[in-house]
């Protein structure tokens, strides 16, 4: 196994326990543990536990970003926009369920640390494109003028977040289904028409 092969096997059990116990609650010796690698020898490949938090979350962000900014660049109308958006956003759920939990339980201390300021920004692009999405639908008519795009994406955010607590594949629904449905919900509404 190559010195990059074991890297990345130590941060997928690092991700993993962030995701379960936090950051905060996390030793590097529990990390070094489940990796069947001595503690110490953890800092062959990390100088503290906060690089793997850094080598974790840092190219979460740039895949996302990339994606995000595809999305945007690809010249689609604003309501096709925002349902790429809600598609790849669920998505994450099953790619990057440990990730979501990373930033969601832990973003607000790590912020304090300017290493980490990169979340803030990462935040602010994330919620650019999806408020420019749907301002472009309001302006071409396809949504209404009366919707805030601000709340509107918080709102969807807060749902697809709210989707990697409860979401089990096991239970029959697919992550397509779940976007398919919050993506009519979004559209069309609830009520009868």
């Amino acid at each position: 196994m190559t010195s990059s092969d074991r890297k990345s096997e130590i941060l997928d059990v690092a991700k993993r326990i962030f995701a379960e116990r936090g950051i905060k609650n996390t030793t590097v010796r529990q990390i070094g543990t489940e990796a069947g690698i001595l503690s110490g020898s953890l800092y062959h490949h990390f100088d503290s536990k906060l690089d793997m938090v850094d080598d974790i979350l840092g190219s979460f962000c740039e895949e996302v970003l990339d994606c995000y900014r595809g999305i945007s660049e690809s010249g689609d109308s604003g309501v096709e926009r925002l349902q790429n958006m809600v598609r790849y956003a669920v998505s994450l759920i099953d790619q990057h369920r440990a990730s979501l939990v990373m930033i969601q339980t832990d973003s607000a201390e790590l912020i304090l640390d300017p290493r980490f300021g990169y979340l803030v920004e990462f935040n602010a692009e994330v919620e650019r494109h999806w408020i420019e999405a749907i301002t472009d639908g309001i302006r071409d008519g396809s949504f209404r003028s009366s919707i805030d795009p601000a709340m509107t994406y918080r709102f969807t955010r807060d749902a697809i977040l709210g989707a990697n607590s409860w979401f089990e594949p096991s239970r029959g629904r697919s992550l397509s289904a779940v976007a398919d449905e919050l993506t009519r919900a979004l559209l069309h509404g609830i009520t009868e028409r």
